[in-house]
């Protein structure tokens, strides 16, 4: 048959997906024509003027569909990018303005990594093993697994960290709801408000969410899927986007599948776009030499030199707050103690996968 652009229909037109003309209400769309020359020779303003053949009103409406088509595009050159350098929370291994993630199965130390990460920035501390400096900043904090009181509190202060420096996102007052009108943060509705919160805190640094998983909330009344590619990549953009315009760093925490046969990059809960969208990824696992000693190491790391790409291990010390009591109860609680150490086992080795075959590593 012919082509869309060759019919001309008696009324303004569009197409459908295969090209088929379809009625349309673009009757407003003409395209310009010069008015006839004055008297001088010179040709007057331009003058809107039905199209007067019908291929003039179907170039006129195709140039239009084009038009507003490129209207929706989001674009610019690379050359008005403003490039900037890659900066370190942690060098080589938390970036500034990106996520970054921890996975490991419970009860290996994942937070306990986190509350010594918030308390080196916290304090402007010093970092294991290198014992470079860290610029103090200021630390926003949201767990749904842990005790603040029990917790989160005595693990900050047996860390060292500046307590007024860390900040615990409780929940959000929303007067639509019932009982107390208190509600979780959700990916889906409040990354605008964590960016005010942080745009609040006087040096703002870091962002702690454990676990992810209990964030995703719900868009538009269904709960988000968090094996879904699509809906987890929705939530975690508006994140990212956040991160990078404020420079903050953002920390995931996630579980492990039970699926042991993967590659350790690969066990993580949740779509693979937790992964994905995740700067650098680390993995805490047992060691197998040692059954006292824990290894951080890393899954992913593409923007770090191969000379930092290394991992780190560490035990828990159990201690008694000095100076602090519930009444006559001493406060126990424990930290992370980091050996002085580089750790270059690779992940999936230490994970249990090293005999994996080259497809099942992918």
């Amino acid at each position: 048959g012919p082509h869309p652009l060759d019919v001309v229909p008696d009324e303004p037109t569009a197409f459908d997906e295969a090209g088929t003309v379809l009625p349309s209400a673009a009757s407003h769309i003409v395209p310009q024509r010069r008015a006839k020359p004055r008297g001088n020779g010179s040709a007057g303003p331009p003058v809107n003027l039905a199209p007067t053949t019908p291929v003039e009103r179907t170039a006129a409406y195709t140039a239009q569909v084009k038009a507003d088509i490129l209207g929706t595009i989001v674009h610019r050159k690379a050359s008005q990018v403003r490039m900037r350098a890659i900066e370190w929370l942690w060098p080589g291994k938390i970036l500034l303005g990106a996520i970054s993630m921890i996975q490991g199965d419970p009860g290996l130390g994942k937070s306990q990594i986190c509350t010594s990460i918030a308390a080196v920035v916290s304090q402007g501390g010093q970092w294991p093993v290198t014992r470079e400096g860290c610029e103090a900043g200021d630390v926003v904090l949201l767990s749904a697994e842990d005790s603040e009181s029990m917790a989160i509190a005595p693990r900050l202060a047996a860390a060292g960290a500046d307590m007024d420096r860390v900040t615990l996102l409780q929940a959000f007052r929303d007067e639509r709801r019932g009982g107390d009108g208190m509600r979780g943060f959700s990916f889906a509705s409040d990354i605008a408000a964590l960016g005010v919160l942080l745009d609040s805190l006087p040096n703002a640094k870091l962002v702690i969410i454990d676990p992810a998983s209990a964030y995703l909330g719900d868009v538009n009344g269904k709960a988000v899927d968090s094996h879904k590619n699509s809906d987890v990549r929705g939530l975690l953009r508006p994140l990212s986007q956040m991160a990078e315009a404020r420079r903050v760093a953002v920390i995931l925490v996630n579980h492990l599948t039970k699926a042991s046969s993967q590659r350790a990059l690969m066990r993580g809960q949740g779509n693979v776009a937790f992964v994905a969208v995740s700067r650098s990824v680390w993995g805490v696992c047992p060691d197998k030499d040692d059954p006292s000693k824990r290894l951080f190491l890393p899954l992913k790391n593409n923007l770090a030199s191969d000379a930092s790409d290394t991992g780190l291990s560490f035990t828990i010390e159990g201690l008694q707050l000095e100076g602090v009591s519930d009444g006559e109860k001493p406060i126990t609680t424990s930290r992370i103690m980091w050996n002085d150490e580089q750790v270059t086992v690779s992940a999936d080795e230490a994970f249990g996968n090293a005999g994996l075959s080259h497809e099942e590593r992918g």
